[in-house]
């Protein structure tokens, strides 16, 4: 088991990741900072072991306050993420559920697709 802090420092990412977040909430789908594939499963705080969820925990900051930080989020409030120390530990996206239902379907292998001779994965961006 890894167990270890979390990064303070600013990443050259987070203008990029606050542009596609306010891209994604002002097409309706309410964007949330998503924990770091490769974060620790077990991280020290004040002193207590916390046990966290690499890939899927959302910011605990915004999630905390989800009505109003998430689900009641402007553009502004998003820009605002820049002022979150631990923001490159967060460097995901998810969408909060609520008003918006989704499908998340894992591809691991290439596999034909209708019409074409050639098995592809298919990037398609996020449609409404």
């Amino acid at each position: 088991m890894r167990v270890s802090s979390m990064s303070a420092e600013p990443s050259a990412e987070t203008p990029a990741q606050i542009e596609r977040a306010t891209r994604r909430l002002v097409n309706g789908y309410p964007p949330v900072p998503i924990l770091r594939h490769d974060a620790p499963k077990m991280v020290e705080r004040k002193g207590k072991l916390v046990k966290q969820s690499p890939g899927k925990q959302p910011h605990g900051r915004l999630w905390a306050r989800k009505e109003s930080a998430v689900h009641g989020a402007a553009a502004g409030n998003v820009r605002g993420w820049k002022r979150l120390p631990d923001l490159a530990d967060y460097p995901g996206l998810g969408i909060a559920c609520g008003n918006v239902v989704g499908a998340d379907v894992d591809v691991y292998e290439p596999v034909p697709v209708h019409g074409h001779d050639t098995p592809v994965c298919a990037h398609a961006a996020m449609a409404r």
